[in-house]
């Protein structure tokens, strides 16, 4: 005498609730994994577009150090000319190691006997506030101190 107001039993609707929990948690991971897949493309080309805009900047540089060259040659001799431009070329990568060294060294990370002491403190004290939780939630800690 089954009629149409029977309620389904407690263990069908939890069957049904624990499915549609899990099928919910794969979607969500269907969805995320699309989107990071989507987001890595992106990054990808947009990568790629830097790239070949470093390379037409290295060709401007390239034809801007020719034009200079062959303006230094109407005023000195061909050899002065280059000597001048591979000298203009080095001082102008000794400017750029300097720089990449100062922003290196800013970004070095400290040495463990160089870290400051408030940084100490607070490990310290977040080791043991640790200690206590871990002591009084097992009866077995009490005993050991």
């Amino acid at each position: 005498m089954s009629t149409d107001n029977e309620r389904p039993p407690l263990s069908a609707v939890v069957a049904r609730a624990i499915n549609a929990a899990v099928n919910l948690a794969k979607a969500e991971v269907t969805a995320y994994k699309e989107a990071l897949v989507r987001k890595l493309k992106d990054t990808a080309v947009a990568i790629a577009m830097f790239a070949v805009a470093v390379l037409f900047l290295l060709m401007v540089f390239v034809f801007l150090n020719v034009a200079a060259y062959q303006a230094l040659t109407l005023a000195f001799a061909g050899w002065l000319a280059a000597l001048i431009m591979a000298g203009g070329a080095l001082l102008l990568a000794a400017a750029l190691v300097m720089v990449g060294q100062r922003v290196a060294k800013r970004n070095e990370v400290p040495p463990p006997s160089e870290v400051p002491e408030h940084v100490k403190a607070a490990v310290q004290e977040g080791i043991a506030s640790a200690r206590e939780q871990t002591a009084g939630d097992s009866p077995a800690a009490e005993g050991q101190e």
